[in-house]
C-alpha cells in the first residue's frame, strides 16, 4: 500500500471488492447463536453406533532412521573449536 500511495493511486484499484467495509459488515450482520448444552443435543442413532477408527498407517519411503532426531536445544550443532597456529620467525622470538 505505501508504494501505491507513493506513486499516487488508490489502493482501491489494487484490492478485491472482497475485502470492502461493506462485505465485511454484511458478513458479521447475521448473528452467530452458540451451541446449547452437549446434554441436551439430539444424535441420531445411526451416528452413535459408529465406531470411530484412526486412520490407516502407511510407511513412508526409504530406510527408517536408527535414532531419533535431536532438537537444535539438545546440542546437535556443536560449535568448532578454533586454534591459531603462529608460527614466530628467529627474530620474533627472543
Amino acid at each position: 500500500m505505501a508504494a501505491i500511495a507513493h506513486r499516487n493511486k488508490h489502493g482501491e484499484d489494487y484490492c478485491s471488492e472482497f475485502y470492502s467495509n461493506k462485505n465485511f459488515q454484511d458478513a458479521y450482520a447475521i448473528p452467530i447463536e452458540p451451541l446449547p448444552c452437549e446434554s441436551t443435543w439430539e444424535i441420531p442413532s445411526h451416528v452413535l453406533d459408529q465406531k470411530l477408527l484412526p486412520p490407516d498407517y502407511k510407511r513412508g519411503p526409504g530406510r527408517p532412521p536408527m535414532e531419533r532426531k535431536k532438537s537444535y536445544s539438545e546440542g546437535k550443532f556443536k560449535r568448532a573449536k578454533v586454534t591459531c597456529n603462529i608460527h614466530m620467525s628467529s627474530r620474533g622470538a627472543q
